[in-house]
């Protein structure tokens, strides 16, 4: 999967660059290489806001939370996209059992 992390008004360093590209590979088996992933992140009067974009061929999935903390709004986030893509992911092979 191809990661892009923005920041808005929120300092970042290698540390968290690489803390939350650890946290996204929890990800990692419901994604394509090719996928693209896009993180943004905003902070503003003590209130973090976290986006996240999966883009593959055939669909775009958002999602986004808001928290105290950029920890607590990214791990929200990360929690739904993977509830959604593991959804997806036991739809699409009960589709394939009854083909």
């Amino acid at each position: 999967m191809n990661i892009q992390l923005h920041f808005d008004e929120i300092r970042h360093s290698p540390w968290l660059d690489q803390f939350l590209e650890k946290r996204l590979e929890r990800l990692e088996k419901f994604l394509r290489p090719e996928d693209q992933v896009k993180l943004n992140f905003k902070g503003q009067n003590n209130i973090f806001e976290s986006h996240l974009c999966i883009q593959n061929v055939s669909k775009e999935i958002d999602f986004s939370a808001t928290g105290d903390s950029l920890f607590e709004s990214f791990s929200k986030v990360i929690d739904q996209a993977f509830r959604v893509l593991s959804e997806n992911k036991k739809k699409k092979l009960k589709m394939r059992q009854a083909r």
